[in-house]
């Protein structure tokens, strides 16, 4: 397993990167001392492939979980759905001393981090991110929010998670298509560093293939990129540079993906951005 860290003060947290480690994440969870009532949000598919798993290893070291599945999709990420959820939340009795995982890709990361920065003024989350999308990009940074109207992204805060864990195991089960949008990210950051533009053009083949090896030297090549622009610039603040680079791509890619009906897919749109 390897480790990146985003430093930001008392803040700092860990990026944990392999293959298999997701049975570890009750141990991770452990850990980090995180809230002992956990919500899980997940999408209907992730769901059923994963939750039971991600459960077992959480009540193994002593935590209580409460799943809450969503839909499928980037219209999930609304005022709406927040509301829903935090209803439940409220319902099922969460309080400031719970916790929230996100399970899945860039919407449910998205959302669930939105949540958590929200209920009860702020409470504790995990990113799990389940797409290479997610594990290079969306889950990492703390920037989580909703999309309001034709708007993308247009509620929001920086909320940075306790920790991040991202089992490249996790995603063997995506189609190519899913790939095919993690590239989009992926390319962006290959145009800010010659060695992983390099990298990228020497294993493109075996990337789309899902070689566990070529993506545990790709994810963290990127995560590292980006732990640093975030660690100097959490909230882009800078206007020449800084982490406002990292949005490389998403001014066309992001009008594409509303004018598309989201029928485009982020990752998609980044590439077409780019």
């Amino acid at each position: 397993m390897q480790t990146v860290s985003v430093e930001l003060a008392d803040r700092t947290y860990p990026i944990y990167i392999g293959s298999n480690i997701f049975p570890t994440a009750g141990e991770l969870c452990e850990n980090h001392s995180t809230p002992k009532r956990l919500a899980v949000v997940a999408d209907h598919k992730v769901a059923r492939l994963y939750f039971s798993q991600l459960n077992d290893t959480l009540r193994d070291h002593g935590f209580e979980t409460d799943l809450i599945v969503i839909s499928r999709g980037e219209r999930q990420k609304s005022l709406t759905r927040a509301k829903a959820i935090y209803e439940l939340l409220l319902k099922r009795e969460f309080n400031r001393s719970s916790g929230i995982i996100a399970l899945g890709g860039g919407v449910v990361g998205d959302l669930a981090g939105y949540v958590a920065a929200t209920f009860r003024r702020g409470i504790p989350y995990v990113q799990i991110p389940t797409t290479l999308l997610g594990q290079i990009e969306s889950a990492i940074g703390g920037k989580v929010g909703v999309n309001h109207g034709s708007k993308k992204n247009a509620v929001g805060a920086f909320y940075q998670p306790t920790f991040v864990c991202s089992d490249v195991n996790l995603l063997l089960t995506l189609p190519s298509r899913e790939i095919i949008c993690g590239l989009g990210e992926l390319l962006k950051y290959a145009y800010l560093d010659e060695t992983l533009f390099s990298l990228i053009s020497e294993h493109l083949d075996r990337l789309m293939n899902k070689d566990l090896d070529v993506l545990q030297e790709i994810i963290p090549a990127c995560n590292r990129v980006k732990a640093r622009m975030i660690s100097e610039d959490e909230r882009e603040s800078i206007p020449a540079g800084g982490r406002m680079v990292l949005n490389l791509g998403h001014t066309i890619g992001q009008a594409l993906e509303v004018l598309s009906n989201y029928k485009l897919r982020h990752g998609e749109a980044v590439l077409v951005g780019l």
